[in-house]
């Protein structure tokens, strides 16, 4: 594991603060962005979990820009963004949001570094999106599947991907880590895009769920309209 997983970063991905966000190009045909709560484990877990997916993305061949610890308005700015000004496929990732039976009754949010945001913030910032723009969101984790399905949102554009894991309440224990200090969940998402690359979301859920089950976690998988989850690939 590298001693600077930031400057790993930074090899794979562009820092938007640093390129300013009014100077991010505009009509990008595929982007992803990543947002980090970098403190959120005892380790650098959150910051290997965004090179990995900022590795997966330009695989996709995608633009990739992350932030690191983003208030509140950083955030809003970065969605709207990569919302409103991404042409063909936006992947937007947060990494940093540990889970636990501890957690399954708290409050559906992402922390920021100045507060946090949620699902309504979220999906109303997304549903000003170009309507043939396919936009996915991915969570590392999430406290339970309430609040965050897409088909229940009142959605006025089409093609919104969401998928991320949460605890299973029948389970005792929860794993969200590998021995590596990777988490279980990116990496089974990888490994399921890598064996076929035109998988949809129910074909990633399939491959995933099994694995993810066995640490203590289940997956909410959905889209909007509810046909894109079995016949509309993910990612490419």
């Amino acid at each position: 594991m590298s001693t600077n997983p930031l400057r790993d970063l930074a090899a794979v991905a562009r820092d938007i603060r640093t390129v300013g966000i009014g100077s991010i190009p505009i009509n990008i045909e595929r982007a992803c962005l990543i947002m980090i709560n970098q403190y959120a484990y005892h380790n650098t877990a959150s910051i290997q979990s965004a090179i990995r997916v900022a590795k997966f993305a330009r695989w996709a061949t995608c633009e990739v820009y992350y932030l690191v610890d983003p208030n509140v308005n950083e955030a809003t700015e970065a969605l709207t963004h990569f919302s409103t000004s991404v042409r063909k496929f936006s992947f937007i990732y947060f990494s940093g949001n540990p889970i636990s039976q501890d957690t399954i009754d708290a409050k559906a949010v992402i922390k920021c570094s100045n507060g946090t945001i949620g699902p309504n913030l979220i999906y109303s910032t997304i549903d000003q999106k170009p309507g043939d723009l396919k936009l996915v969101i991915c969570v590392d984790g999430i406290n339970n599947p309430e609040l965050w399905d897409p088909k229940d949102q009142d959605l006025t554009m089409e093609h919104v991907a969401f998928f991320a894991p949460y605890p299973d309440p029948e389970q005792a224990h929860l794993q969200q880590l590998d021995l590596q200090n990777e988490t279980i969940f990116i990496n089974e998402f990888w490994n399921a895009i890598k064996t076929a690359p035109s998988s949809t979301l129910k074909d990633i859920y399939n491959h995933i769920a099994p694995e993810l089950n066995v640490f203590g976690q289940k997956i909410l998988a959905s889209t909007y309209p509810p046909e894109d989850y079995s016949k509309t690939p993910l990612v490419l």
